[in-house]
């Protein structure tokens, strides 16, 4: 196994930048996920380091040794597709051994290492089937089987879940995390689906049109995010963003805008027009503003659109200053369209970002951030 670094990479195709400058290291036995929006140029990076795609400038290093021009057949690395680039002609048993029988291993080896994989993943009883009649979830497991058989030192994973239907996908996540964790091989895995990311990753990688926007652990981006893409990328609902000035005060500055007035602490003061950043688990609205209790300082009133329901918590959509907003609501309360509410959160659960931009300028996080380290 082997650690994967990557020292001022650049991508570009003609005069377009694809990939600015990437600094990233991945340590060995690593689960790394590079989340972002689609054209971020996350795939492209995934390309590079499997050698199917050239080095604009900088340096991809695997394992300690510099593999720019390294052939890929000679990279050691095994890549899962999105599409899982299964052989339609071939049974499950061959595509799992075509690569240990391409390197020229014995065939009772070939036959071995199939079974015990084929076991461990599920597919005994599937080896005699084509990729034609199997299950999408049983076509991604087969192709992480043929990544695995070959025992590499780097994993790449390009998006491997993005055609399973949601429960499956959840099964795969969870099959895939026990997979990584089990053989401890360095695992780099790309994805937009920050879910995916906060619920698999050690770390996550952040890009946005092609520039690394912060890495660290899922709980140290969601509690303090650089900025405000980060912050809004991250998380779901959506964080609330509300746009708005800061008038000095005694120790603090209010915020006013948009609906919401707020008093801040730990606030640069350089920055005068900003984002205030609201995750909706933090901004709770009730209808009695009595019963705002612990909840924090009322920071605005808002009139119901719709109240989604997911069980152990709601969320009510919400129409406030000519704009829209999520706020948690008690599942039991009988809050419903129409209803007007009062908005309370605590002021330690508040993030500021510069207005122009967007750099964090608060210091307050939610809760006990952990360490981007």
């Amino acid at each position: 196994m082997a650690g994967v670094v990557l020292e001022g990479v650049v991508k570009a195709f003609g005069d377009t930048t694809v990939v600015e400058r990437l600094d990233l290291e991945v340590r060995d036995g690593e689960f790394m996920v590079l989340l972002g929006p689609s054209g971020c140029g996350k795939t492209t990076i995934l390309r590079m380091i499997a050698g199917l795609e050239s080095v604009s400038a900088g340096n991809i290093v695997i394992g300690g040794r510099v593999s720019n021009w390294v052939h890929p057949s000679e990279r050691n690395i095994a890549m899962v597709f999105q599409n899982y680039a299964l052989y339609p002609h071939m049974t499950v048993a061959r595509n799992l051994g075509y690569g240990l029988s391409r390197q020229g291993v014995d065939k009772q080896k070939v036959a071995r290492a199939v079974e015990e994989i084929a076991q461990s993943l599920g597919l005994s009883g599937l080896l005699n089937r084509k990729p034609a009649q199997l299950s999408g979830g049983q076509r991604q497991r087969v192709a992480l089987g043929r990544a695995v058989i070959r025992r590499p030192q780097v994993f790449l994973m390009d998006e491997p879940l993005s055609n399973l239907d949601a429960k499956l996908r959840v099964d795969m996540r969870n099959e895939v995390v026990r997979l990584q964790a089990r053989l401890g091989t360095t695992t780099i895995y790309v994805t937009h689906d920050q879910i995916e990311a906060m619920t698999m990753g050690h770390r996550v990688a952040v890009m946005d049109h092609g520039r690394l926007e912060q890495v660290g652990s899922p709980l140290d981006l969601f509690q303090r995010p650089s900025n405000s893409f980060v912050a809004g990328f991250m998380g779901h609902p959506s964080i609330n963003m509300f746009r708005g000035s800061l008038s000095a005060g005694p120790g603090s500055r209010m915020f006013l805008g948009e609906g919401i007035r707020l008093e801040l602490r730990n606030v640069d003061l350089g920055a005068s027009e900003v984002l205030v950043g609201i995750r909706p688990q933090h901004l709770v609205a009730v209808e009695d503003a009595r019963n705002g209790g612990l909840l924090g300082a009322c920071v605005g009133q808002a009139t119901v659109d719709f109240v989604e329901h997911l069980g152990t918590e709601s969320f009510a959509l919400l129409s406030m200053a000519n704009r829209a907003a999520v706020a948690a609501v008690d599942p039991a309360a009988m809050i419903s369209r129409g209803t007007e509410v009062s908005l309370f959160c605590k002021q330690e659960r508040v993030h500021v970002f510069d207005a122009v931009t967007g750099r964090r300028v608060s210091a307050q996080t939610d809760g006990t951030a952990g360490s981007s380290e």
